[in-house]
């Protein structure tokens, strides 16, 4: 993205906005901080299109580098200086709303919004009901799968039927191995949270915590259970890469049949020029029991702002069917107003299947964002890690976790 033309647009905006208010009217000032703008995180125009509807907004944008500026909310905060609307991680937006940075919209919402119109509005909610933050779109955890290795194998493609065990009997199949050196692996689902150990804990009837989010439950014997079947897909039944021995299989490389991965996935197929694949729901568990994950990251406010409904005016800007179709326009998220839900699925292929994508919003939930999200989030899969080396027991791991867990937890909320 050219800067200069786009800060020209923006200043072009501006110019008219002033022009086309009513005279004499007193201008409402807004600071919009927008992370990662310098790297195409927004659709073009949002902005424009903001301030040309609202000519008693002025607007100043803040942009920069993703984690440069979010780094600094919380001392700006401190010092009176935080922007009044800013967009980040839900887990940031959650420790914010507990240290009361950040305003709870459930009221606005409540006020002004019908949850019908959105898919998942509230999912930056705490256990208490508050909402700490508006989506502006979603990653959707799905099913990828390379359909000409399917064909090649004579396999029949993922169906809505499909339980973890037809995923495992698939993945067997469609691995491929000379002599001692696997060419091509079944299925792969990464060592991470969100499209992995957490997905599958949840998927296999275990918790991350308790429902107040401030237990853990990482020792419980579901959890355990469902770690263990992350180690045996790839040292006893080996059909998924071993995790820290082998490296170098994936979708673009033809030498990975399926893979669980969040929906910006089609965007980097298609820039490495992959077009014979497909999505489709995360398998259910045998027993019936559906779960995926879904990342969203949200528009916040300032809890001090001086100018909430001006903010809050934004932020149904970006929600609005209009913006949205634009952000399904860009190819990399999903909506969150449903009327643009149309245009997500009339999106040219691939994927074709994009309707599994929105149904899975029925049974699809957040990565158990906290007020110390970001402190056990990467503590917690360190801890993992010797059970996907198949170093040690799933049962060791586990507790080590929990402990790991437990510490943090009595931190935060002591």
């Amino acid at each position: 993205m050219n800067t200069r033309k786009t800060l020209g647009v923006i200043l072009g905006a501006l110019l008219i906005a002033m022009l086309t208010a009513p005279v004499g009217a007193q201008r409402t000032k807004l600071t919009i901080m927008m992370p990662g703008s310098s790297g195409g995180v927004y659709p073009d125009g949002v902005i424009e299109g903001f301030m040309e509807k609202h000519p008693e907004i002025e607007v100043e944008v803040l942009g920069g580098g993703w984690g440069e500026l979010l780094e600094k909310i919380p001392v700006q905060y401190a010092a009176g200086t935080a922007p009044d609307v800013w967009y980040g991680e839900a887990g940031r937006a959650s420790e914010w709303g507990f240290q009361g940075i950040v305003e709870n919209l459930k009221p606005y919402i409540d006020r002004d919004l019908d949850l019908n119109d959105f898919f998942l509005l509230e999912a930056s909610s705490d256990p208490q009901g508050r909402v700490w933050g508006i989506p502006g779109g979603f990653q959707m955890t799905n099913l990828f799968y390379r359909t000409n290795l399917f064909d090649e194998a004579g396999v029949s493609y993922p169906s809505d039927s499909w339980t973890v065990s037809d995923l495992v009997d698939a993945a067997k199949k469609l691995t491929r191995r000379r002599g001692d050196e696997v060419t091509q692996y079944g299925f792969h689902s990464p060592t991470g949270g969100t499209n992995g150990w957490i997905l599958w804990v949840h998927l296999l009837g275990g918790s991350v915590m308790d429902e107040t989010l401030t237990q853990s439950r990482m020792n419980t014997p579901e959890t355990v259970n469902a770690i263990e079947f992350m180690r045996q897909l790839m040292w006893v039944e080996e059909v998924s890469p071993k995790f820290g021995v082998e490296s170098g299989y994936a979708l673009d490389n033809s030498n990975l049949a399926m893979e669980f991965n969040i929906y910006i996935r089609n965007h980097t197929l298609q820039e490495a020029g992959v077009t014979a694949y497909d999505v489709a729901k995360v398998p259910a568990a045998d027993d019936g029991r559906r779960y995926t994950t879904v990342v969203p990251n949200v528009w916040m406010i300032n809890s001090q702002s001086p100018v909430k409904e001006a903010a809050w005016t934004f932020l149904k800007h970006y929600i609005s069917q209009e913006v949205q179709e634009k952000v399904v326009a860009k190819g990399s998220e999903v909506p969150v107003n449903r009327m643009a839900g149309m245009s997500f699925l009339d999106q040219p292929p691939p994927p074709v299947n994009r309707m599994a994508v929105l149904d899975s919003f029925e049974f699809a939930h957040t990565l158990d964002e906290n007020a110390a999200w970001r402190s056990w989030w990467s503590a917690v899969r360190q801890d993992l890690f010797p059970t996907f080396r198949n170093e040690e027991s799933a049962d060791a791991s586990a507790a080590r976790a929990h402990q790991t867990l437990q510490t943090i937890l009595d931190e935060v909320y002591r």
